[in-house]
């Protein structure tokens, strides 16, 4: 019985993946042909585009298999189950990271990459460091990974953030496409306020030479932002403890 049940679990999550992958699929050839017909958007070529479309798929893809655990956290809270983290030797937010880790995001992994290739093979004559992309890759992971554990820590303060977390998925829909293509407000919104920018459109505009921050913002802004996450979870973790719960 023990086997089918991870038969059947295993069965799902691969559907589950699958059906994204067809999803994002779907939605990076529709915008690729879309650029193709059009010439450019937002001053990115189809190549440049589809660069963009593929680091912000890889960023997610490392996000959902290092930190996705992160979303369970109001549940253990609510429960009285995340208490059992506290009582032991370890971090207790390593430890639900630890929980979450998974491999039914390879095939997502794979696709952003393989999308990041073709797009570098089309763009003959850019001058390209791999070391900075993966330096970059890990900065906008970090940068996502911060914004979901500021949100998420709101648990230990008796709020849902579940909410917050729903706006925080749909404002994952808007990093997809060059920033220049908002209007000023809502660029100013994703670069200072809910610093979505930069978990991909800063990091490709700097492997890519194009106009945006400058390599150095965007390389500082996930450790920076990962930092004052993990101190705003230290705070919120006191107060929990603090209560008794």
């Amino acid at each position: 019985m023990n086997l089918l049940r991870v038969f059947y679990y295993r069965a799902d999550a691969l559907a589950a993946a699958l059906g994204y992958l067809l999803s994002l699929g779907a939605l990076a050839l529709m915008m690729g042909l879309l650029v193709s017909s059009f010439g450019e958007l937002a001053g990115w070529g189809p190549r440049e585009y589809l660069f963009l479309f593929g680091f912000t798929a890889t960023v997610r893809a490392l996000w959902d298999t290092f930190f996705g655990g992160i979303i369970n956290l109001f549940e253990l809270v609510r429960s009285g189950r995340f208490d059992r983290y506290l009582a032991r030797p370890a971090n207790p937010l390593f430890l639900l990271l630890a929980e979450g880790l998974g491999s039914d995001t390879l095939l997502e992994l794979a696709l952003g990459l393989g999308l990041v290739y073709y797009a570098l093979c089309g763009l003959a004559g850019a001058s390209f460091s791999w070391l900075l992309f993966l330096a970059l890759l890990a900065s906008g992971t970090l940068v996502l990974a911060a914004l979901h554990i500021f949100v998420n820590s709101l648990a230990f303060w008796a709020v849902d953030p579940g909410p917050l977390s729903f706006v925080l998925w749909r404002l994952d829909e808007l990093v997809r496409y060059p920033l220049d293509v908002y209007p000023g407000w809502l660029q100013g919104f994703l670069t200072f306020a809910v610093p979505y920018a930069f978990v991909g459109y800063y990091p490709a505009a700097a492997l890519l030479g194009k106009d945006g921050v400058g390599l150095a913002p965007a390389l500082l802004a996930g450790p920076v932002l990962f930092t004052l996450a993990l101190g705003f979870w230290r705070y919120s973790l006191g107060r929990y403890q603090g209560t008794g719960s």
